[in-house]
C-alpha cells in the first residue's frame, strides 16, 4: 500500500466530500447528524476504519506465520464497532471489564481478545475467565499471583501472556513511551525466570494447572514515525522467547509487539519519516530479525493511535466534529450505528458480571 493510498496520511475521512457549503462523511450531511443527535458529536466513518484493518492485514501478509490484527478499544469502544471488528477478521485489545462486557454484549468472538492493561481487579479478572478471554496479558508480578489465586478460585484455566519492558528507546513523548527500562509497565527482563517460577508453583498447587503461557507481549509507546525500534523491538523479544525455550524447554505460541505507527496530521506532516509507508509490510522490519532456528510463533499488533487520526476542526456549520477511523456494515441504521452524543468512554466502568 502506497503512502497516497493509505488511510491514516489524511486527516478527512475515506468517504469525506463536500456539496456546496455542506460537509458529508459516509453520503450523511454533518448538519444533519448534528440536529439528529446533538452536539458535540462524534463521527465514525467505516470507509476508513476498513482501510486501516485492511492496511494493518496487509502488511502481515508476509509474516511466515499466524497473525492477527488487534482494535485497541481503549480508544473507542461501543457494540457496533465490536461487530465491525469481528465482521473485518480483528481482534480487540481490551483493558477493562467494561470493555469485555461491551465485546460479549456485541457478540464478539473473545477467543480473539486481548485483555491488557496494568490495573485489573479481581472480578474484571474472574468476568473475562468465565466469559473465554482468548489471552490475558499479565503485566508484573503481583498481577501474575492475582490471577493465579482468582483462577484457582474460580475453577478456571487462564492463557496468559507475559509482558515485558524490553528496554528500547522511541522518538515520541516522554508520557506515552511504555518500553524502556523504568516503565511502571511490564516485566523488566531479569524478571522474567522469577515469573516462570511463579507459574510453575501456581501451576502445581492445585489438582490441575491454572496458568498456561503462551507468549510474550510488549509495547514500546505511541504515535512513533521510525522504523528501527520496532526492529529493535522484534529483535529483543525473539531472543527472550528463543532464550526461554533453550533454557526451559517451553516453547511459546505467540508474540505480540504492540504497535501503534503514528498517524499524519497537518501538523505533523513536515516531520521526516524513515518508513517507508504509513503501513510498513513486515518484510521490512520483523521478517529480517526472525531466527531460521526458531519454531515460528504467533505474532499479533495492537492499533488504536494509527486508526483514528486527530479530530478535524469543527465544522462551522454543524458545529460537529468528524474522526477519520473505520467501520463496518451495523445491524442497525447508519447514524444510529455510527455516531454518538456521548464523551470517550470511560476505560473502567463498573460492570455486573454475570
Amino acid at each position: 500500500m502506497t503512502a497516497a493510498a493509505s488511510p491514516n496520511t489524511r486527516i478527512e475521512p475515506a468517504s469525506h466530500a463536500t456539496s456546496g457549503s455542506e460537509v458529508l462523511i459516509g453520503g450523511c450531511p454533518v448538519s444533519d447528524l448534528a440536529r439528529q443527535f446533538g452536539t458535540p458529536l462524534y463521527v465514525l466513518d467505516q470507509a476508513s476504519l476498513t482501510g486501516m484493518a485492511r492496511a494493518y492485514q496487509a502488511m502481515l501478509d508476509t509474516y511466515p506465520g499466524e497473525s492477527l490484527v488487534l482494535f485497541a478499544a481503549k480508544a473507542h469502544c461501543n457494540m457496533g464497532l465490536c461487530q465491525l471488528m469481528q465482521q473485518l477478521d480483528c481482534g480487540l485489545d481490551l483493558v477493562s471489564g467494561g470493555e469485555v462486557h461491551t465485546a460479549r454484549q456485541a457478540g464478539f468472538n473473545l477467543a480473539n481478545t486481548l485483555f491488557n492493561g496494568n490495573n485489573k481487579s479481581d472480578d474484571e479478572l474472574a468476568y473475562a475467565l468465565a466469559h473465554g478471554v482468548g489471552l490475558i496479558s499479565v503485566d508484573n508480578a503481583t498481577e501474575l499471583e492475582q490471577l493465579a489465586r482468582v483462577a484457582m478460585a474460580n475453577g478456571r484455566h487462564a492463557t496468559i501472556l507475559l509482558r515485558v519492558a524490553p528496554g528500547i528507546e522511541c522518538h515520541t513523548h516522554d508520557y506515552i513511551k511504555t518500553g524502556h527500562l523504568d516503565s511502571k509497565f511490564g516485566f523488566d527482563l531479569s524478571q522474567i525466570d522469577a515469573a516462570l517460577k511463579t507459574i510453575s508453583t501456581a501451576n502445581s498447587a492445585g489438582n490441575s494447572p491454572v496458568l498456561t503461557l503462551a507468549g510474550l507481549h510488549a509495547h514500546i509507546g505511541s504515535q512513533i514515525f521510525e522504523l528501527q525500534p520496532y526492529q529493535d523491538l522484534a529483535t529483543t523479544m525473539l531472543a527472550e522467547y528463543e532464550r526461554i525455550r533453550r533454557q526451559h524447554g517451553l516453547v511459546m505460541t505467540h508474540i505480540d509487539l504492540g504497535a501503534d505507527w503514528a498517524s499524519n496530521t497537518p501538523r505533523r506532516t513536515t516531520r521526516p519519516v524513515s518508513r517507508p509507508s504509513p503501513v510498513p509490510s513486515s518484510r521490512h522490519w520483523l521478517t529480517p530479525v526472525m531466527p531460521s532456528n526458531t519454531p515460528t510463533p504467533n505474532c499479533s499488533l495492537n492499533q488504536a493511535e494509527a486508526w483514528w487520526p486527530r479530530p478535524a476542526p469543527p465544522c462551522t456549520k454543524s458545529a460537529a466534529s468528524s474522526i477519520s477511523p473505520n467501520w463496518t456494515k451495523p445491524t442497525w441504521p447508519l447514524t444510529a450505528a455510527w455516531a454518538t452524543t456521548s464523551a470517550w468512554p470511560c476505560t473502567r466502568p463498573s460492570i455486573r458480571p454475570g
